[in-house]
C-alpha cells in the first residue's frame, strides 16, 4: 500500500463520524424495506409488558 492510498484512507475515515455512520445505516434499513420512527413518538403500553407479570 502506497503512502498515498495511507492518507487516503485517514482522511475519509476522520471525515466519517457517528452522525455519518448512523445515517449510511438508517438508509440501509430503509433500502431494505424497513420503517424509522421516532423512539419518543412511539406509544407503549407498559403495564402489559411481561416484565410486570
Amino acid at each position: 500500500m502506497s503512502i498515498y492510498n495511507i492518507v487516503k484512507e485517514l482522511v475519509c475515515i476522520s471525515f466519517y463520524n457517528e452522525e455519518a455512520y448512523e445515517k449510511s445505516l438508517m438508509e440501509l434499513f430503509q433500502n431494505l424495506g424497513y420503517n424509522a420512527f421516532y423512539g419518543p413518538d412511539i406509544e407503549r403500553d407498559y403495564k402489559k409488558s411481561s416484565l410486570y407479570e
